[in-house]
């Protein structure tokens, strides 16, 4: 049986931690104060006008989504994008359809909303132009269309007979998918997420 001692001590530890979580959700909260959302915005809207400095915070909640979040950053950043995946529920659906898709498809939906967090990412390092979705939730991620600054693809990573290279050396942009994006990135012709800058007007 467990000292009194030990009781007292997890006590301690769970209230603290009880205690962090509470002050990141208030940090949230009051990001979403600040940045309002509006049930008229695409998610793509909101996240467009945040300050670079939630992207930090964003990039270690993705980067340790699954795993076991190690260090208050990775706790915050955790927080972060869960909630964000609520926040883009509500304004697709409204706050009781939100609570009932959440209960439901919490892991999706916060996939879903790290993808969309990684191109507004790829958007402020300079690789993307901006990106499109018909409907964040329900069409396939690899088709959401993205629109790739030709300058930022490492033209010699592709093979010699691509068929995007001569539209990338004749266009400053071009349209796409993820699914191209993806591509891209596997060949290392663009940077993956984390090394990526974080920087923006915002």
């Amino acid at each position: 049986m467990a000292s009194t001692h030990t009781v007292q001590a997890n006590a301690i530890s769970d209230n603290s931690s009880a205690t962090e979580l509470d002050i990141y959700a208030g940090e949230f909260a009051k990001l979403v104060n600040r940045y309002a959302p509006s049930r008229t915005d695409a998610p793509s809207d909101w996240l467009g006008r945040l300050p670079d400095e939630a992207f930090h915070y964003y990039d270690r909640g993705i980067s340790t989504f699954g795993g076991e979040a190690q260090s208050p950053i990775d706790r915050r950043g955790r927080l972060y994008l869960v909630h964000t995946a609520l926040l883009f529920m509500w304004m697709s659906w409204g706050k009781t359809t939100a609570r009932e898709r959440f209960q439901s498809d919490a892991h999706k939906g916060t996939c879903r909303a790290a993808s969309l967090i990684t191109l507004e990412h790829y958007k402020r390092g300079g690789v993307l132009a901006g990106y499109t979705t018909y409907d964040w939730f329900f069409q396939p991620v690899e088709e959401w269309t993205i629109s790739l600054n030709s300058s930022s693809v490492t033209l010699d990573a592709l093979p010699p007979d691509a068929d995007i290279r001569s539209p990338l050396q004749e266009k400053s942009t071009i349209r796409g998918t993820v699914k191209l994006l993806s591509r891209l990135r596997s060949i290392k012709a663009v940077p993956t997420r984390s090394a990526l800058p974080i920087t923006g007007t915002t």
